[in-house]
């Protein structure tokens, strides 16, 4: 399998390596790291906060599931994808330089110009 261009590849794409490399370790991580958010909702004392970490967990354990069923489609959330991004990232040894390169090349796609009025 090839490797992939660190050089030109985005966000999805790294996601997309570890789901051709291997599913079940990515889905692992991800449930893993749905735990660590479940575990630590309540932690600020902020209603607010805890509903959003829950809510994060579930769509964590969501992605989790539906690769373990075969559905490699990525998530268009956000959040999720970040955590897929790390998780994958972690599972191809990706240096943290070459993470915040890759992050900062996705943030820098996505920002649109603000439009005067």
């Amino acid at each position: 399998m090839a490797a992939i261009d660190c050089a030109t590849c985005d966000v999805n794409d790294v996601i997309a390596h570890s789901l051709r490399l291997h599913p079940q370790l990515l889905a692992d991580r991800l449930r893993f790291h749905a735990c660590v958010h479940a575990q630590f909702a309540d932690a600020y004392n902020d209603h607010e906060v805890t509903r959003n970490e829950l809510g994060l967990a579930a769509r964590l354990h969501a992605f989790a599931d539906a690769i373990n069923l075969g559905d490699y489609a990525i998530s268009d959330d956000v959040d999720v994808r970040r955590e897929a991004f790390s998780c994958a990232a972690g599972l191809q040894n990706l240096h943290p330089i070459m993470q915040k390169i890759i992050s900062e090349r996705e943030y820098a796609r996505n920002v649109r110009p603000a439009r005067s009025g």
